[in-house]
């Protein structure tokens, strides 16, 4: 998680971050915690997300990636990233309600 900007006083800028070689999926599918979460008010520079596979046995109601409202990504950019339900159905794998200024997909 890209939270917890307010721990000490000032800017807090997280930049250059890879997450890399992820293979995950929720041990409490009912909740709606994503796997990758920039909470609202948290500036982030450039982040690359590579190789993650989510694979979930049911339903869950989570994003991989969610970007909340008042979060700024300067540079995200996911490659091969993706998700699978076993059986039933979540949501999709980005919810955006912040501003990103560039993103980049490559799968």
């Amino acid at each position: 998680s890209f939270t917890h900007h307010n721990v000490h006083p000032g800017e807090c800028l997280l930049d250059n971050v890879t997450i890399d070689g992820v293979f995950a999926s929720k041990s409490e599918p009912e909740n709606d915690y994503a796997l990758i979460w920039f909470a609202a008010g948290t500036h982030t520079g450039r982040v690359t997300v590579r190789n993650l596979h989510r694979v979930e046995k049911t339903s869950s109601e989570a994003n991989t990636v969610k970007i909340d409202r008042g979060a700024t990504v300067e540079r995200l950019v996911l490659d091969d990233v993706d998700q699978r339900y076993d059986s039933g159905s979540g949501p999709g794998l980005v919810s955006n309600s912040g501003y990103v200024a560039s993103y980049i997909v490559k799968n």
